[in-house]
């Protein structure tokens, strides 16, 4: 065999078995930079297309409980969080059309069996839920569940931006 045909080969066998030795043994990283977790089903709700890019989505329990009254209390300062994304984001929260209403929120008398309760949820604007977050027990967790989708959001918003 020649020296070039031997460089060849060993230019192209070398990368893929680099490549493969870097999958096994766990060199690349294997998580994702968002912080809530795909819905493992497609969910769409048209009432939920709104004006707004983006919408976060609360589907209050129908009796609510420890978790429910902490992510209430905290939906205001959420919103206030937002910033100068307040115009292209609507909070929304599913309930009961009996229940007191949120300052900020849109209130809507839908119940989605699909969803599960005391989630909260990124529908895009047409409608389509995204992302979910799940209920914690904690304020210290709860302050993180809502910075880890505010920084998906606003990835969400800066790439819609770009498009």
């Amino acid at each position: 065999m020649s020296k070039s045909a031997a460089w060849f080969i060993g230019l192209f066998v070398l990368p893929v078995l680099l490549a493969f030795i870097a999958l096994k043994v766990g060199w690349i990283p294997d998580g994702t930079t968002n912080h809530g977790e795909f819905l493992s089903q497609e969910v769409r709700q048209s009432e939920l297309a709104l004006e707004t890019e983006w919408s976060i989505v609360y589907q209050r329990p129908k009796q609510c409980n420890k978790q429910c009254s902490l992510l209430l209390d905290s939906l205001p300062n959420l919103y206030l969080a937002l910033g100068k994304n307040q115009q292209k984001v609507s909070l929304v929260v599913l309930q009961d059309q009996n229940e007191k209403s949120i300052e900020f929120a849109t209130s809507l008398p839908i119940h989605l069996n699909q969803l599960e309760d005391n989630y909260l949820y990124l529908v895009d604007n047409k409608g389509l839920f995204v992302l979910k977050y799940a209920p914690v027990d904690s304020l210290e967790a709860m302050r993180n569940v809502q910075k880890g989708l505010l920084s998906d959001l606003k990835k969400l918003l800066n790439y819609s931006r770009s498009s």
